[in-house]
């Protein structure tokens, strides 16, 4: 809202009585200057996970949950069920 109410309050004279060839760039400093004061440029830090943890045992039982689960909600089978319940037990 800050940044919408300081461009409403721009007189943009500067822009009206500059030559056609330059009315872009000065529009877009004007622009740019309020964009920057409003939205200020913040660092941040790359969060690097270590995921050496994650083996590809895991990841495969991941995917058979995930498979017996979908399989489960679709059919109410009773035994998809148990084998899921098992399956999530022994991981």
């Amino acid at each position: 809202m800050q940044f919408l109410s300081m461009l409403s309050q721009e007189s943009w004279s500067n822009v009206y009585n500059c030559p056609v060839e330059a009315k872009y760039e000065v529009f877009f400093k004007v622009f740019y200057y309020y964009f920057d004061f409003c939205f200020p440029r913040v660092k941040s830090r790359k969060c690097t996970k270590n995921e050496k943890w994650i083996t590809a045992d895991i990841v495969n039982d991941k995917n058979e949950i995930q498979c017996l689960a979908r399989s489960n909600r679709y059919s109410k089978d009773l035994n998809s069920n148990l084998a899921l319940k098992d399956k999530k037990k022994l991981n």
